[in-house]
């Protein structure tokens, strides 16, 4: 196998990744809102969260190998096998679009902080857990811009409005 799919290296970075992700994709009630400011309404949640640098550069890795055109016939066979039972027959799907979505993955994970994602961070943080975060107009507007980076990323530069996740 080549690295970092030998040893299950990929593997693991992969479990530490959805550790610290995992419990912050399903909030239930009173865990907290991301609220315009005045309360006016609610926007998606967003979470700043210390990720593994060296855990990001192995998705980004595990990307790379996978994609490459001179994988060994038998892995490419496998993880096409594998990408397919991912989609769970709603769409077709195979090892171009398993690449893709490591590759996007890693991107959002490894967002460059700019003076936007500073701000948002630094006022996510600042709230406490579980607790209402209404947003300045300043922090809003980060928000917006902000969302808009993490979309193009995840929707390969789609226009799609930034209200949809």
């Amino acid at each position: 196998m080549p690295a970092p799919l030998a040893d299950r290296v990929a593997l693991a970075a992969v479990q530490r990744l959805l550790t610290t992700l995992a419990p912050t994709q399903s909030r239930g009630p009173g865990c907290g809102r991301l609220l315009a400011p005045d309360g006016r309404y609610e926007h998606a949640p967003m979470t700043a969260l210390p990720m593994p640098p060296a855990d990001i550069d192995l998705l980004s890795a595990t990307a790379a190998v996978l994609g490459d055109p001179r994988l060994n016939a038998d892995i490419a066979e496998l993880v096409d096998a594998h990408a397919e039972q991912l989609a769970g027959g709603y769409r077709r799907a195979d090892r171009t679009e398993l690449v893709s979505l490591l590759a996007r993955l890693a991107g959002l994970l490894d967002l460059a902080p700019t003076d936007d994602t500073r701000l948002l961070t630094a006022r996510l943080r600042a709230t406490s857990p579980g607790a209402d975060c209404v947003l300045s107009d300043a922090e809003e507007a980060a928000h917006a811009r902000t969302a808009d980076r993490m979309n193009h990323i995840w929707a390969h530069g789609s226009a799609i409005d930034r209200y949809l996740y």
